[in-house]
């Protein structure tokens, strides 16, 4: 199965996360972002899109991954899914549901699959610091008020 991965959201959101897996990951194949400018019209998002995912191999299956639920990235993801083309979407993506989509795209047999590590991974990546040890001490300086 060949699974293009597209990450779009508003503003710079997709080239920054973009960004940030070439740092980390290198140059990854079939791995795309289709940003919304705030000033883009929502067909002109959409035709983007489609452009992209019809210029891709035939029998190519898309992981669409937006920013945020309701959104224009989502909701013309959506659109072209209802279209007719070979694309989930998902929403709420950070770094990690990145990471797992691109690396775990080769491993699956399935859609379905994929799109349950992506967003298991999505959720377990998700966490507060807590400071376990509350034995915190400060060392007295001289020159405090």
């Amino acid at each position: 199965m060949n699974v293009v991965v597209i990450i779009s959201g508003h503003g710079e959101f997709s080239q920054g996360l973009q960004s940030l897996i070439k740092g980390v990951l290198g140059d990854v194949d079939n791995f795309y972002a289709v940003p919304y400018a705030y000033d883009m019209s929502s067909a002109v998002f959409r035709d983007q899109l489609e452009c992209l995912v019809t210029s891709q191999e035939p029998n190519s299956a898309f992981l669409v991954l937006t920013d945020m639920k309701g959104g224009t990235p989502f909701n013309k993801s959506v659109e072209l899914k209802l279209k007719g083309y070979d694309i989930e979407v998902l929403t709420g993506t950070n770094f990690n549901m990145v990471v797992a989509a691109i690396e775990a795209r080769d491993d699956v047999d399935t859609m379905p699959e994929l799109v349950e590590i992506v967003l298991e991974q999505g959720k377990e990546s998700i966490s507060a610091f807590v400071i376990e040890d509350t034995q915190i001490s400060f060392e007295e300086e001289d020159d405090g008020i």
